[in-house]
């Protein structure tokens, strides 16, 4: 595949299983919850796994900037 064709793919439709950014499950696209980050955009199955990301990223930053 060409970095060209890697750089647009498709957005998935409707229909299409994603997984869940935190706990990996498959739920389709049309019931997922969305976060767009600057730089991708990552699926959720519910509003907790949302928070539980939310909360792990915070923590995550916090690590990092006491370094």
């Amino acid at each position: 595949m060409s970095e060209l064709a890697l750089k647009h793919s498709p957005l998935p439709d409707d229909d299409q299983l994603i997984s869940c950014q935190t706990c990996l499950d498959s739920v389709p696209l049309s019931e997922s919850q969305i976060s767009e980050a600057e730089e991708y955009v990552a699926y959720f199955c519910g509003l907790e796994c949302y928070d539980l990301w939310v909360h792990q990223n915070q923590q995550a930053n916090k690590l990092s900037v006491k370094k």
